[in-house]
């Protein structure tokens, strides 16, 4: 039995048998349907779920900052209690030196970690494949810039337990293609050896400027 609630703009319904059809002249209503905890609304032709507060959605916006610095970028605020894994993704990878790495930091209140990166890294670049190795660093490295000789993909990753006070660890991946042209890629593992809780994170070049925008979302725990 559908009833109306005329202060909130909103129907509450007990399940999908007590939607109207969906029709032009809907468009815009909003229904609550009780049995699955969905908000729905009506586009004009079909009615589509907005909020499922039963199943909400596993990824939560956080932060999106426009990053263009020679020195880098803190972004601070950005981890917190509320979730122990992060996915974060850089849209693109354009920087004023061609190939020059992209490396993070954690932060916390505003001051950058400086030791304890440890990280391995294998690539496949054409028919060529190749691994390095760095330990105890001032940073970790997560891809590299392009100028256009080759055309830089995005790069995504997730980093885990920032906020809590203990090791975080991390793995990467980015897709480019390169000027022959031909598809490679790029992955990262590795951890901060740090048991220190941080709340920020620094995206810095090693050589040039980095022109992107890097994206952070929290994967929810429950």
């Amino acid at each position: 039995m559908a009833k109306s609630f005329p202060n909130t703009g909103a129907t509450v319904i007990d399940s999908a048998a007590d939607l109207p059809t969906a029709s032009a002249a809907l468009e815009g209503i909003l229904m609550f349907q009780k049995d699955t905890n969905e908000l729905k609304i009506c586009d004009g032709s079909t009615w589509k779920s907005v909020i499922d507060t039963d199943t909400p959605p596993g990824l939560v916006h956080i932060n999106t900052t426009v990053l263009n610095a020679s020195s880098g970028t803190n972004i601070p605020n950005c981890f917190s209690s509320t979730y122990d894994v992060y996915k974060i993704h850089l849209n693109g990878t354009a920087g004023s030196v061609n190939g020059s790495n992209i490396y993070f930091q954690l932060s916390a209140g505003g001051t950058t970690s400086s030791t304890g990166y440890y990280y391995q890294r294998l690539y496949v670049q054409g028919t060529t494949v190749g691994g390095t190795r760095t330990s105890n660093n001032t940073y970790a490295e997560i891809g590299f810039t392009s100028t256009g000789v080759d055309v830089g993909g995005a790069i995504t990753f997730d980093l885990f337990n920032p906020y809590l006070a203990k090791y975080t660890s991390f793995i990467d991946s980015m897709a480019y293609i390169e000027s022959a042209p031909q598809a490679s890629i790029d992955l990262h593992s590795g951890a901060h050896y740090v048991t220190t809780s941080y709340d920020g994170i620094k995206i810095l070049p090693a050589s040039g400027t980095l022109t992107t925008t890097v994206s952070i979302y929290g994967y929810r725990n429950s």
